[in-house]
């Protein structure tokens, strides 16, 4: 699974969760990867470092990689 947002002012995002955080355990993929098509609305996002080093989907291990499905 995948997920994402995007804001258009500055905003504190809280999680819950259900465990310590394992840094080995979290995976990214690129905002804009074509593959994915996600409908941003931005063309210039302003992004973490760590973001802008995310793969794009086909350069994901396969068994990590998320599927792609088609909604109706």
């Amino acid at each position: 699974m995948a997920h994402g947002f995007a804001a258009l002012t500055d905003v504190l995002l809280w999680y819950l969760v259900d465990g310590y955080y394992n840094e080995s355990d979290e995976l990214g993929l690129a905002w804009d990867d074509p593959t994915v098509g996600a409908a941003w609305g931005l063309t210039a996002p302003v992004l973490s470092e760590r973001d802008k080093g995310n793969p794009r989907r086909e350069d994901i291990e396969d068994g990590l990689r998320p599927r792609v499905t088609m909604r109706t």
